[in-house]
């Protein structure tokens, strides 16, 4: 991750490129003004094609100015460019800090919520009585003579 001293040093530094370009741009295009308003002292004989010596020589200094803008207007939007571009990739990778840290703040959230529930389920658990376990034996086979009680009982009932 880029510091803010990093980040700022190298935003000068881009911004230095496109001021001297715009510089050299402006300077360029104040000598082709000041050669477009030149009288031209000692250019007054005629060089063909119906010019003075002056005229031409204005003429094919616009022409090499308008060759060499290009170049410089172009110099001027690298720089920009190049600036812009090295702004985005630095957003880019404080987003992507940004989203790796709520990631983690998540999954952090995540695993304390889940060992919480698991503290809870063994709580639940310990305190959990299991009732013991009721023998229950089968009826004792009786070798006696069921008939008595029966007879008791409906002498009882014929009373």
């Amino acid at each position: 991750m880029t510091t803010r001293q990093q980040y700022e040093k190298e935003i000068s530094r881009l911004n230095s490129l496109i001021r001297k370009a715009q510089e050299k741009y402006n300077y360029e295009q104040g000598q082709n003004d000041s050669n477009q308003r030149s009288h031209c002292a000692g250019f007054d004989a005629w060089c063909g094609k119906g010019l003075t010596c002056c005229d031409k020589w204005k003429s094919e200094s616009q022409q090499a100015w308008n060759k060499n803008s290009i170049g410089l207007s172009s110099e001027i939007e690298n720089a920009k460019n190049n600036l812009w571009d090295y702004q985005k990739r630095i957003a880019q990778e404080e987003q992507d800090a940004q989203v790796k840290a709520v990631r983690e703040a998540i999954a952090e959230q995540v695993r304390l919520e889940q060992k919480k529930i698991q503290q809870q389920q063994s709580i639940t658990i310990q305190e959990t009585v299991i009732p013991e376990p009721r023998i229950i034996e089968p009826p004792k086979r009786q070798t006696e003579n069921n008939l008595l009680p029966l007879a008791v009982v409906a002498g009882v009932l014929l009373l």
